[in-house]
């Protein structure tokens, strides 16, 4: 089964987000993710939420994107992302 990991962040340190980008992709691709959208043009369709920057990433199940954010790598960079932005992430099943 499929899992997505979607996230809507707001980047109020772009400097240091920019560290957080660097590591961020090797360590996805190494839990078999992959992105379709890294904060492109958002609209609202409708309803009242307003994402600033949706980043998009599919993984093959729900296991590796689990695995991807709870392994020791991504904890090691988890605080430049917390000190750089805000945001939330929910995972989908397809």
């Amino acid at each position: 089964m499929t899992a997505y990991a979607i996230a809507d962040l707001v980047v109020h340190d772009p400097g240091l987000f920019s560290q957080y980008l660097e590591r961020i992709p090797a360590i996805v691709a190494k839990h078999h993710g992959r992105y379709l959208s890294r904060g492109g043009r958002v609209a609202t369709i409708f309803g009242e939420w307003q994402p600033r920057r949706i980043v998009i990433i599919e993984f093959p199940t729900p296991d590796d994107l689990m695995r991807c954010f709870s392994c020791e790598e991504y904890r090691k960079i988890l605080p430049i992302r917390e000190r750089a932005a805000r945001g939330s992430m929910i995972m989908v099943e397809s």
